[in-house]
């Protein structure tokens, strides 16, 4: 009975459209070691908190592999990712607050720091994101 209520939960989930993945894509980079992390928020208070449950860590051995988020609600999100070259599991920043590490952003910004309404998206059903990283060159 358990099994047919729960089956029942997830075709209705599936039928209303409450549970939506977003898979993402990440371009311009090519390494074979490290970490990558990638995290979706849905609001600019979690994105500048760095808060949300949506968030993975990823072997850079598989990061040409779509990276999949799945039984997303409908809403507005915003995905960041950076490659972690040192190994501490944090964004580095330089002292202008610009990142000193390889990261990307969707709807692929310029560079300055990111507001959510400008790297946000609607999101009302299944979705693929392509996000190009960057990096930033050292100062002279």
């Amino acid at each position: 009975m358990k099994k047919l209520i729960s089956g029942l939960v997830f075709a209705f989930a599936i039928s209303t459209g409450i549970a939506q993945n977003l898979s993402v894509s990440i371009e311009d980079i090519d390494v074979k070691e490290g970490y990558f992390f990638i995290a979706v928020f849905d609001s600019q208070e979690a994105f500048d908190k760095k808060e949300t449950p949506h968030k993975k860590r990823i072997n850079a051995s598989e990061i040409h592999k779509p990276i999949i988020f799945k039984g997303l609600p409908k809403g507005k999100y915003a995905v960041s990712v950076f490659y972690d070259t040192n190994n501490n599991k944090q964004l580095d920043l330089k002292a202008s607050g610009i990142p000193n590490e390889p990261f990307g952003l969707s709807n692929n910004p310029g560079l300055g720091k990111p507001r959510f309404e400008k790297i946000s998206f609607p999101f009302e059903k299944d979705q693929h994101l392509v996000i190009k990283m960057r990096t930033t060159k050292p100062a002279n």
